[in-house]
């Protein structure tokens, strides 16, 4: 299993996450929905090829997984290191300038 890092951009993301799910739903909902976000990032850190290369649209070796209704946006760094770049919301405009 890889190195897990989370830059402080991915931090502040699931801390907007929790807080923005808190204002619409009931607590055990928004502990559920970011331990679903968690996990995800964990299975990443041990097999991180799954998601979708995003080297067109936003730059070079970023990937994407989704984790609906959010997306996982991460950088396999090396064998043994893996970034969480950013936690976003599907529906947002996503572009090359939040990296």
């Amino acid at each position: 299993m890889a190195n897990l890092i989370f830059v402080p951009k991915a931090e502040s993301d699931l801390i907007e996450i929790g807080f923005n799910l808190f204002e619409h739903m009931p607590y055990a909902a928004v502990i559920r929905k970011l331990e679903e976000i968690t996990q995800a990032c964990l299975n990443l850190a041990k097999f991180p090829h799954p998601g979708r290369k995003r080297d067109n649209d936003l730059k070079a070796e970023i990937r994407s997984f989704a984790v609906e209704p959010y997306l996982i946006f991460y950088r396999i760094q090396s064998p043994s290191e893996i970034r969480i770049l950013r936690i976003l919301h599907g529906s947002r405009d996503i572009g090359p300038e939040r990296f």
